[in-house]
């Protein structure tokens, strides 16, 4: 899994034990100061396309699903109700 971050820094915007937690999973790569600037496939998203704002370069790889997460308060109502929400309504993300 690779979560893509806009800054220069999870802890800019994140609680320190979340950091905490992130740094010590091995199947989480952090990609730090990029963007996801497009996405295709064919029916289905196959690929993103990530800018790194420090090298410049972008970047074409493989993907399957995408979830954005933006500040801290859910915005989920547009979800069917098949995808499962906990109290606060944040989506749950099978593991």
């Amino acid at each position: 899994m690779t979560l893509v971050v806009r800054g220069r820094s999870l802890a800019e915007d994140m609680s320190d034990y979340l950091v905490t937690q992130i740094d010590a999973m091995e199947n989480i790569a952090v990609r730090l100061n990029t963007q996801v600037v497009d996405g295709g496939g064919n029916g289905r998203l196959e690929h993103l396309v990530l800018h790194d704002a420090g090298s410049g370069r972008s970047e074409t790889v493989p993907a399957a699903a995408l979830f954005i997460h933006i500040g801290a308060q859910p915005h989920t109502e547009w979800l069917p109700p098949e995808i499962a929400r906990d109290e606060a309504g944040r989506a749950s993300i099978a593991t």
